[in-house]
Parts: C-alpha cells; sequence; structure tokens
C-alpha cells in the first residue's frame, strides 16, 4: 500500500508503462494494480503464480500476466483458468501448447 504510489509514478516516466515483479503473496494489492492506469503487467513466480487465478480475474483485461507454472499452478490450470488469454508463459517447454 505504501509502495503503490511510488510503483505508479515510476511506471508513469514510461510512454508504455509497465510491470511489476512478484514471487510472495500479493493478492491482496491486486484492486490497487488493477487501478493503476500506467501497469500494464505482471511477473508471477514462485507463490505468486499460485495465486493465479486471483490476478486473473481480478486485473483489467488490458493487463498482461508472465507466469512461470509451480506445482501448485500447474501449466494446464493455467491455461484452462485462461483459455490462453493475456498470458505470457516462461520456464522450460516442451514441444508445442495445444490451447
Amino acid at each position: 500500500r505504501c509502495f503503490a504510489p511510488c510503483d505508479e509514478q515510476v511506471l508513469r516516466g514510461y510512454p508504455g508503462g509497465g510491470t511489476l515483479h512478484l514471487c510472495g503473496r500479493h493478492a491482496q494489492h491486486i484492486p490497487r494494480w488493477r487501478a493503476m492506469p500506467p501497469l500494464r503487467g505482471v511477473q508471477l513466480n514462485d507463490a505468486a503464480a499460485d495465486d493465479f487465478p486471483a490476478y486473473y480475474h481480478g486485473l483489467r483485461d488490458d493487463q498482461l500476466i508472465y507466469i512461470a507454472p509451480t506445482d501448485a499452478m500447474p501449466l494446464e490450470d493455467i491455461l484452462r483458468i485462461s483459455g490462453g488469454r493475456r498470458v505470457i508463459l516462461q520456464g522450460q517447454l516442451e514441444g508445442r501448447i495445444p490451447l
């Protein structure tokens, strides 16, 4: 909460906005990030990726989610929840991914 205004000010310095990297439990901040116009996306790793459904349904439709699958949030669940929309997969993937 106390860093959001600073993050927003930094992101406003870039014409296209920017993204935030999250690797812990931060889902309680989704409403603030949804309301942050220059926030164009988030990168979810580790525990943050486990909360993917909250991010996917809580962020704006124009905010992308970069995500590394985890044991608790495997690739299959990411694709089922998102339909392959608004996500950029990161990590070691083998072969083609059917959407």
